[in-house]
């Protein structure tokens, strides 16, 4: 799974998203999330999109031997969701600082940015596990290249389509997840974000698992 994971329990699992605005019972870290905005950690998304996000990766994960952080760098306003590009960094800083086992991205876009690219690269060289959504463009990657980010930032990164509904597919696609109609957060969600979540609750299990033994 990485070095981290020599790392004292609990395994640890960032996710920089809209915030997080508690609704069920989540293991979340000491210290409690992190918001990069400026504006509290409630979740900014109309959707709840981040609090769905959360709520999902720890109903795939199970219960114990791990925490997680969200990290907020997203703002609102008239209803719109807004992306606050030096919130995603601070974000990002603070991941390749802390050093989690696991960084959850359900978010995707067009534009490679040279210092979004440099951080993740390191994060990855530390030993975090990154996966990040493909993106539901109803794009094959195969004809267009890797042309979604966060997730075709590298190789490494593990990209994660939703196997029903409009996800951006080819062969850059790690893993596939039903990330149809995915309730957690009090929302039910569909999309890429949501088989992201899946998967990494998927991973973070398996990982708890290896280092309890259980």
């Amino acid at each position: 799974i990485g070095p981290a994971l020599s790392q004292a329990a609990p395994i640890i699992v960032a996710v920089i998203d809209t915030g997080y605005t508690k609704f069920e019972a989540i293991p979340i870290c000491k210290g409690g999330p992190k918001d990069f905005t400026g504006t509290g950690i409630h979740d900014a998304a109309p959707s709840s999109h981040g609090s769905n996000v959360v709520g999902l990766i720890a109903k795939y994960a199970g219960t114990t031997d791990y925490c997680i952080v969200p990290l907020k760098v997203f703002t609102s306003a008239n209803g719109q969701i807004q992306f606050n590009y030096r919130a995603y960094l601070r974000a990002l800083e603070y991941v390749n600082r802390t050093r989690p086992q696991f960084l959850n991205l359900s978010v995707s876009g067009f534009t490679s940015l040279k210092s979004e690219f440099d951080l993740i690269i390191k994060i990855l060289d530390n030993g975090t596990i990154v996966i990040a959504a493909s993106g539901n463009n109803k794009i094959d990657l195969n004809k267009t290249g890797c042309i979604i980010y966060p997730a075709c930032t590298s190789p490494r990164v593990v990209m994660i389509a939703n196997s029903e509904g409009n996800s951006n597919i080819g062969t850059y696609i790690d893993a596939y997840e039903n990330g149809d109609d995915q309730t957690a957060g009090g929302v039910t969600l569909s999309g890429s974000s949501q088989a992201t979540a899946i998967h990494t609750g998927k991973l973070v299990r398996r990982a708890v698992k290896a280092q309890t033994g259980s």
